[in-house]
């Protein structure tokens, strides 16, 4: 049979795995010719008389070797037994070989003795004997025991052992054998020799010449000479391979049965043929249970019955199945499994059955759950935690000293503790210039060093003045990183503070007080007492339990009290009683559970009041409570007494114990109505939240105050409820009607004063709107007007013009020139006026557009002489000035132009005029944002490919007036200019102002907050 269990296959001879009743439960690809022998496969049982044997070997927990005749191979089978496990390893080895050497070796040599009667021939076939032993493939020798020393040894032999002839028989044969080996053939020769019974066949370990060690099995023939033991013939052989084999299938059978994953077996029926001790503990089944049924019916699972046929058909296909299963377990649980499964398959490949490897993945799964829940409560704990966290980068300076400090990240409570919004990505000297240095310093250290702190520390210039602080390295070696967890403690301190200021007066007042304090451990022992009373000391209460100080009698209801305070974990109070001398003394005693800072319980603080002299006084204010019982019926307040009725553990209802006169006028029920009766029964009905309330009143022992409106009566009461005993409350009730309705009126006062502020308020937006709106309209007016202007005054300079056009004499002056350039600056201020009226009214040009339509108006003027000369921008779009420095901007455009289409290309017919208008990036600004950061630096460059300008005119000192404006207004825009005379003119002004935003997107953006 064919196994696919990789791991289970160790050599080419036959082994098989054994239970104790015969079933076989492995079996390797050699082992095929002795199963057909006895007629079995796997999962099935060996004929009874092999079963016998293996029986026998487990309990006689000895070895035990057959031979099996095969067709015409003979096996030697040995059985080795595994008793721990019940199990039995068989062995098989083809020995066909070594068998019919032997037998023809010695067949031949009686035949010839036989057929030879003279010596003669007696010695040659003596001779022919030991040459057919000499080269016979079996290891042979004679063995004398007087010695002990081989006599004779055969090639086969001297091969085995690695050794030549000469050296084996100068060797004594037990210095070859190990020494447990060596034992053990001590022990047979004793037995020989006391004439006890020993097999002729018996296995030994020895070493050959290299060091190797190898097993041999010896078949003796033992021979007498005068009745004493004198040598023997021995045939060995190399079994080593066997006892080999022997191991690993040991070895395998073991790793089976001890494996801590369950392993089962199945065969082609998928009858259950074997189940390992991990299997009985992570199914529920014992072996017996299972082996024999149908693993379809021990084998539950979640899954469908459609998605299990899919995965056997997966597995026969594949040959193996490997996932996630749920299994249900025999007590009805349901484990999730890893399981492997591996298809047997027979020599032709058939299927043979299955063999399943499971491992426990439940607490796996449940951890991860445990884990992912976890994780969740920890997210949401983050979220919500009171204390501040933030993760800070370390700032040094060259000489490695901490300066500052970078906020990396910051959670909800770190703004509330410190005041500090919007951290993240800033430094903690921006927030706070004057930070105290030990904090730079503090956290500089752990930076460094990485040693976590803990410290409470004042920071002043926060919110709060003291800090408690846990601080650890984050985020490696060198990442000069720190988290911090902090918390706001300055209420602490000044608690602190009181506190001890409070303890000191407790002090001074308890010195004058019949009270004792004192604290004790969880097992009750005293660890510290102050001002105990006067039968006692500290001295003899330290370290000592009550029942070590106290009578049985007076110890054991004061322990009672103790250990339930402890074992309920709240303040109890009882009165005690304890006898010093004959005589009694009382005494109250308050216990309350004490915590350690982690809120772990540690023990019990207390407090003994002596309250003797109010017990002797209780019986006097018994016999005078008569007097005062005419106090409780003249009260104001109504008062009533009641009883609370649980039912199922839930308060349902209460029975009246005692009223005041006061409540009968309130209810108008007279006190012999209710005294005794139910609520229920003597009102009618009872709200829910009366006996809830009353019950919380018993089970916290607060005053519990409660607001009620009677329907009936149409008032509104205030209730207080108190615990009067352990199953009565004390309740006052009082009419609050009157404030309630002030409170109404006020509400309503408060209500229609809030309107009127909105109505108010809405009015004051929109008187803004229209005065902001007036203004607009004013302003365009103006521009609109200042434009008319400026267009009158350009048209006085051409009629002026006009008058010199017809006069020869001046017809191409100067004069004529000088009226154009003052007429296009006129027209330049006018086109700047013009923009300003087209855009609303705003203080803000759209300085782009503008000096397109100067440049086009420029060229028109002078478009005679100048077809030939073109014009080529470079404006960036959107720039928008307001009108301080638009009209300068624009006269220097105007003058420069001019200029180029005047003088540039004088004997020309072809050129190019260049403007160009672009912002200047500035490094600092795109890093940080400042007030500096706010303006806006712009290149102006106007040039020309035309005549230039000679190297050796200074621009600054030409009586020109166009470069006297322009250098005039470059100044007055505080900006810089620089000339270039290289292939024409190149002039470039660089200067800095506010830029506006666009007027329509911040129209667009008030709109959009005013809806």
């Amino acid at each position: 049979m064919k196994s696919k269990i990789d791991q289970f296959s160790v050599d080419l001879n036959p082994m098989l795995n054994v239970a104790r009743d015969g079933t076989v439960l492995y079996s390797n690809e050699a082992s095929e010719p002795l199963l057909q022998e006895w007629g079995a496969e796997i999962g099935e049982k060996l004929p009874s008389s092999i079963v016998d044997i293996a029986q026998s070997v487990i309990s006689r927990n000895s070895p035990e070797k057959i031979e099996v005749k095969v067709g015409n191979k003979l096996y030697l089978v040995v059985f080795s037994p595994l008793p721990e496990e019940q199990y039995v390893n068989i062995s098989g080895f083809d020995i066909s070989d070594q068998k019919e050497s032997e037998k023809g070796m010695v067949s031949e040599a009686r035949e010839k003795a036989e057929r030879d009667t003279p010596v003669e021939e007696l010695r040659k076939s003596e001779e022919e004997y030991r040459h057919s032993v000499e080269y016979v493939p079996t290891g042979i020798y004679e063995i004398d025991y007087n010695g002990p020393r081989f006599k004779r040894v055969n090639n086969a032999m001297c091969k085995i052992l690695g050794y030549t002839r000469e050296e084996l028989i100068a060797k004594n044969p037990l210095d070859l054998m190990d020494p447990e080996s060596w034992v053990r053939f001590q022990d047979r020769i004793r037995r020989v020799l006391a004439g006890e019974p020993v097999d002729e066949s018996v296995a030994f370990r020895v070493f050959t010449k290299d060091g190797r060690a190898i097993w041999i099995e010896l078949n003796v023939k033992l021979q007498y000479k005068d009745g004493k033991l004198d040598d023997a013939l021995v045939v060995a052989h190399d079994i080593t391979k066997c006892k080999q084999a022997e191991e690993a299938l040991a070895f395998q059978a073991s790793l089976l049965s001890h494996s801590h994953d369950a392993v089962t077996v199945a065969n082609e029926n998928y009858i259950i043929t074997h189940w390992n001790k991990a299997a009985e503990k992570l199914f529920g089944w014992a072996a017996e249970e299972v082996i024999g049924k149908s693993s379809k019916d021990i084998f539950q699972t979640k899954v469908p019955s459609s998605s299990k046929k899919e995965a056997i058909e997966k597995m026969l296909r594949d040959n193996e199945y490997d996932g996630e299963v749920f299994y249900k377990r025999k007590d009805g649980t349901y484990i999730c499994t890893h399981v492997r499964t591996t298809v047997l398959q027979g020599l032709q490949g058939e299927f043979k059955g299955t063999i399943s490897v499971f491992h426990d993945f439940t607490e796996c799964k449940q951890a991860e759950e445990a884990l992912r829940e976890s994780e969740e409560k920890y997210r949401s704990i983050f979220d919500s935690v009171d204390e501040g966290f933030c993760i800070i980068e370390m700032i040094f300076d060259a000489e490695g000293k901490p300066v500052d400090y970078l906020f990396l990240e910051t959670n909800r409570a770190f703004k509330r503790q410190t005041g500090m919004h919007d951290a993240i990505g800033k430094r903690m000297r921006e927030f706070v210039p004057n930070h105290e240095e030990h904090w730079f310093e503090i956290y500089g250290a752990i930076a460094k060093t990485g040693e976590p702190r803990r410290f409470t520390q004042t920071a002043k210039p926060l919110i709060g003045g003291w800090y408690d602080v846990y601080a650890f390295p984050y985020g490696g070696p060198n990442s000069n990183k720190v988290a911090i967890l902090f918390n706001d403690i300055t209420e602490r301190k000044r608690a602190e503070k009181a506190l001890r200021e409070s303890e000191e007066k407790f002090r001074v007042a308890l010195r004058s007080s019949p009270t004792a304090v004192f604290q004790q451990d969880l097992n009750l022992r005293y660890t510290w007492v102050y001002q105990p009373h006067p039968h006692f000391t500290p001295e003899g209460l330290l370290g000592k339990r009550d029942e070590d100080v106290l009578d049985p009698q007076d110890a054991a209801p004061i322990i009672a009290l103790k250990q339930r305070a402890l074992a309920e974990q709240r303040p109890l109070q009882g009165d005690v009683v304890i006898w010093v001398n004959g005589n009694p003394f009382y005494y109250t005693l308050s216990i309350e559970p004490l915590y350690d800072t982690r809120g772990m319980l540690i023990g019990i603080s207390g407090a003994s009041t002596d309250i003797t002299e109010r017990k002797r006084a209780e019986e006097a204010l018994r016999e005078s409570e008569a007097k005062y019982h005419g106090l409780f019926d003249s009260m104001a307040e109504a008062f009533e007494l009641m009883e609370l009725i649980y039912k199922n553990g839930k308060p349902v209802d209460y029975i009246f114990l005692d009223v005041n006169p006061a409540w009968e006028r309130m209810t108008g029920l007279k006190k012999e109505q209710v005294l005794g009766r139910k609520a229920s029964e003597a009102v009618g009905s009872v709200e829910s939240y009366w006996p809830e309330a009353m019950d919380r009143a018993l089970k916290t022992g607060e005053i519990i105050q409660i607001e009620n409106y009677g329907v009936a009566l149409d008032k509104w009461y205030s209730v207080n409820m108190w615990k009067f005993s352990e199953t009565a409350c004390g309740v006052t009730i009082t009419d609050m009607t009157e404030s309630k309705k002030a409170e109404e009126a006020l509400r309503i006062a408060n209500e229609t004063l809030e309107k009127r502020v909105q109505e108010r308020t809405s009015e004051l937006e929109q008187a803004y709107k229209f005065l902001k709106k007036i203004e607009t309209i004013r302003n365009q007016e103006i521009h609109h007007r200042v434009k008319n202007n400026l267009q009158v005054i350009s048209s006085l300079l051409d009629l002026q013009a006009e008058k010199f056009d017809n006069k020869e004499c001046i017809k191409d002056s100067e004069v004529m020139e000088a009226f154009k350039e003052s007429q296009n600056r006129v027209i330049s201020m006018a086109l700047i006026h013009e923009e300003f009226h087209k855009g609303g009214g705003t203080d803000t040009l759209n300085f782009s557009q503008y000096i397109k339509n100067l440049a086009d108006n420029l060229f028109l003027t002078y478009k005679f002489g100048s077809d030939g000369i073109i014009l080529d921008m470079d404006i960036e779009e959107n720039i928008f000035f307001d009108m301080d420095t638009s009209i300068p901007l624009g006269m220097i455009i105007n003058e420069l132009v001019s200029n180029s289409l005047k003088h540039a290309f004088s004997g020309r017919e072809k050129g190019e005029i260049k403007i160009k208008l672009h912002r200047e990036e500035r490094k600092e600004c795109i890093e940080s944002i400042s007030e500096d950061c706010k303006s806006t630096n712009f290149t102006l460059t106007i040039s020309d490919n035309g005549v230039g300008i000679l190297e050796e005119l200074d621009i600054e000192d030409l009586n020109s007036l166009g470069f006297q404006l322009v250098i005039s207004l470059v100044d007055q825009l505080d900006g810089e200019f620089e000339l270039k005379r290289n292939n024409g003119t190149e002039f470039t002004m660089r200067f800095t102002v506010t830029e506006k935003d666009d007027p329509t997107q911040v129209d667009l953006k008030s709109q959009e907050c005013s809806n």
